[in-house]
């Protein structure tokens, strides 16, 4: 499988999601030519450029395997989201003080904004 690691753990591994680092990657590989690429040393370029150009597809096929690899970890999140929204929503609605504190807030705190700082 392919993974994405960053500086805070691997994208597409349960336990760790950053949305907006999600969306970022996905659109910086979304313009992604692997063509464009550079090199320290124009030698290094010169010898990539004609390995990929080798390879069956060249240029296109690899670009073409890493926006699927990105596609297929992006919706990787986005299931592990889903799933951690869901569970959070359980939580809340099994939660036995769900209840009663909804309806002391409607009477006692009609229009009050509450905030919870984590």
């Amino acid at each position: 499988s392919f993974l994405i690691g960053t500086a805070n753990g691997v994208l597409n591994q349960k336990g760790f999601t950053d949305i907006q680092l999600t969306v970022r990657i996905g659109e910086a590989i979304a313009n992604l030519d692997v063509q464009d690429a550079s090199a320290s040393d124009l030698a290094d370029k010169k010898m990539i450029d004609a390995l990929v150009n080798n390879l069956p597809g060249g240029f296109g096929r690899i670009n073409s395997f890493i926006r699927t690899s990105v596609l297929d970890v992006l919706q990787d999140v986005r299931g592990n989201v889903l799933q951690g929204l869901t569970r959070l929503e359980q939580m809340l609605v099994d939660s036995s003080t769900l209840s009663e504190d909804a309806s002391s807030r409607k009477t006692s705190g009609a229009g009050q904004r509450h905030v919870v700082a984590l």
